[in-house]
């Protein structure tokens, strides 16, 4: 799909707001703007002609009669349609649907660690297909009421946590590099050639459970804290960072506790982690310390 800048979009979309006296708005446009935006202003209509959303006649060197085409009227709707089908293509952002993406926002605003989540908020399958996703981690069983609803509790996933950062950093690639987005995205394949098929996208260590017994805490602690320094070196935001941080520091404190389940389980989410944020270089560091 063909996809115009947010510039020329906003002019498209003000076109389609007064369809009824295009190119009138336009005509406004030029009046005492500065020759520098006379030139970037022509140069977006010229875009929406190239791309056949609009045809226009000039008369003095401005447009003087013009005509809106169809493919304008479907554009919006099709360029979502579009990047929605470019998000499911991605093996490393599992896309939710609008009721499970109004579910997963509403838990983001309270700031319990453990959440109770029951009939009221939310069905059944949306809960089971969150968890899924890896959006959220039952904390126990679901209980069942006889008038058949539930309760539940719940946390939040790393990947939980940055859904909706993650969605729009993903959907800003898509719409810059469009076709290529997918290949960009794409570390699972780039991490298979450069570590012997290790899939990013799956591990082999079995961890999250309470068996301690393949874990030398001391050289746990030593991976952890080289990976601490190594954060600035992964290119993430400032939150990203955070986020990582906090996960490094907990895996760290249950080294030394000897905590072993736990331990697993914190590495689990940096694992998600650097899948949620296509982090191949973190991958990599997690595939030869750690094993996975």
């Amino acid at each position: 799909m063909d996809l115009l800048d947010k510039e020329t979009e906003k002019i498209l979309k003000e076109c389609l707001d007064r369809d009824c006296d295009f190119p009138a708005v336009l005509i406004e446009k030029f009046r005492g703007i500065s020759y520098a935006d006379d030139v970037r202003l022509r140069s977006q209509i010229e875009i929406l002609i190239e791309h056949g959303l609009i045809k226009i006649t000039w008369a003095d060197n401005i447009p003087y009669i013009g005509k809106i085409e169809p493919k304008a009227y479907n554009y919006f709707l099709d360029k979502n349609v579009y990047v929605r089908a470019k998000l499911r293509q991605d093996p490393f952002f599992s896309l939710l649907d609008d009721e499970s993406e109004n579910v997963l926002y509403s838990l983001l605003c309270v700031k319990d660690v453990i959440l109770k989540i029951d009939s009221t908020i939310t069905s059944l399958q949306v809960l089971n297909h969150l968890v899924e996703c890896g959006y959220l981690k039952l904390e126990g069983k679901i209980y069942k009421s006889l008038q058949g609803g539930f309760t539940a509790l719940v946390s939040l996933t790393q990947r939980g946590k940055i859904y909706f950062d993650e969605k729009e950093r993903r959907i800003e690639e898509i719409l810059i590099m469009s076709d290529e987005a997918l290949v960009v995205n794409n570390i699972e394949k780039q991490f298979n050639n450069s570590f012997n098929g290790a899939s990013i996208s799956d591990s082999q260590v079995q961890i999250g459970d309470n068996n301690t017994q393949n874990i030398n805490y001391a050289e746990f602690e030593e991976h952890l804290k080289e990976l601490r320094n190594e954060i600035e070196s992964l290119k993430l935001t400032d939150e990203q960072q955070e986020q990582l941080s906090e996960l490094i520091e907990l895996a760290s404190q249950s080294c030394k506790m000897r905590k072993g389940g736990i331990v697993k389980s914190v590495l689990r989410e940096i694992w998600d982690f650097a899948k949620a944020t296509g982090s191949g270089v973190l991958a990599a560091f997690l595939a030869m310390k750690f094993g996975f």
